[in-house]
């Protein structure tokens, strides 16, 4: 799980590069199960590159809508950067233009997964695949 706060992407992979995870050398990428995205969303804080860089099977976006958080634009970045690859974006409110883009993202044959928060929950449950937990 790589927990970015309100760090700027170039930030997060200078952080990365001095505990040796990454190579700021335009070819180095770098995996995780759980991305959570920075600054709860925001589009000034990353680039498209920073998806491409750092990967994650499941993005998780933390943000009540205010100030514009999470930003469509930051969900295109990683839509972008990602291309047709299987995912899932984790997010914890549920607003008509978020579900516009994704349905947008249906259209375009995206295959990746989304899950809002539902209402009447305090949080949201990331569904790592490990059967250990199921115990």
């Amino acid at each position: 799980i790589l927990l970015t706060g309100d760090a700027r992407g170039d930030k997060v992979l200078e952080g990365l590069e001095l505990v040796g995870l990454f190579k700021k050398d335009g070819k180095s990428k770098i995996h995780v199960d759980v991305l959570k995205g920075p600054h709860h969303g925001s589009d000034r804080n990353v680039e498209t590159d920073f998806f491409r860089q750092i990967t994650a099977d499941h993005y998780v976006i933390s943000a009540d809508g205010r100030h514009g958080n999470p930003e469509v634009s930051t969900l295109q970045m990683i839509s972008e950067a990602r291309g047709k690859d299987k995912y899932t974006v984790y997010l914890t409110n549920r607003e008509p233009r978020l579900t516009k883009f994704f349905a947008s993202e249906k259209k375009k044959g995206k295959k990746y997964d989304v899950v809002f928060r539902d209402d009447k929950e305090l949080s949201l449950w990331v569904d790592l695949g490990d059967d250990a937990l199921a115990d």
